[in-house]
């Protein structure tokens, strides 16, 4: 008998072109490294009598733009092996990239950096404006990289909660001079984000939209009336 050929959705046709690319593979891996190095530089400072187990939720741009660039080196391997762990990636870069615009927005004044190329944007370091890209590789690794998994998904999400547990309980956030004046801020930023990303991530994750439509759909197939269904089916 003939073999079938497997059916491909777009999702997968899309990852196998990604695959491709390897130019633009190799320009994101190289320009996360960069940066991630850059700002690990940047937060050694804040290890200084902070407990060693710790240091994992202190320099959490770097940490996590340093993972984005280890997950693009094999993603065809990455993708099937490595699920909780891209999850709880995919879910941080997002965050980041909800809550520090969201600093820079609320206080311009922290940041004194001129603007760029003459445009009058938030007044931040250029350092600063890659935390902008990172709710974009977040979004990238949830399109090309991400199944559908109850497990993973409260995985990513308990890890979320863990490191603020540890930035709040333990002041491993951000050492900026605005972070503990401002701190109520800072948790509501926290939560607010957090709860964009269980709505969204649950929406993913349990297709809602679908279990809504065939739920909807069983409804109006048990009271249907035989006389009044005999207009609505096509067949008849």
């Amino acid at each position: 008998m003939p073999m079938t050929q497997p059916v491909l959705t777009v999702k997968h046709r899309l990852f196998i072109r990604l695959l491709t690319k390897r130019a633009l593979l190799i320009s994101l891996i190289f320009l996360n490294l960069f940066w991630g190095v850059v700002g690990l530089f940047h937060y050694l400072p804040q290890t200084e009598g902070i407990l060693f187990l710790l240091w994992l939720f202190i320099p959490d741009c770097p940490l996590y733009t340093l993972l984005f660039a280890g997950l693009l080196i094999k993603p065809e391997k990455v993708k099937n092996s490595m699920q909780p762990l891209i999850w709880a990636v995919a879910f941080s870069l997002i965050k980041i990239g909800l809550v520090a615009p969201s600093l820079f927005i609320a206080f311009p004044e922290h940041y004194h950096a001129p603007p760029i190329l003459g445009i009058k944007l938030p007044n931040i370091f250029p350092l600063d404006y890659f935390h902008l890209i990172l709710f974009l590789e977040g979004l990238f690794l949830v399109i090309f990289f991400l199944e559908r998994s109850t497990l993973n998904f409260s995985i990513g999400f308990s890890w979320l909660i863990i490191n603020d547990i540890a930035d709040f309980v333990f002041l491993t956030f951000p050492n900026y001079s605005i972070t503990y004046t401002h701190i109520q801020f800072f948790l509501l930023v926290y939560i607010s984000a957090n709860l964009f990303i269980f709505i969204i991530g649950s929406i993913f994750t349990f297709e809602y939209p679908k279990l809504l439509k065939n739920s909807l759909n069983s409804r109006l197939n048990y009271y249907k009336v035989p006389i009044v269904s005999s207009f609505l089916d096509d067949d008849v």
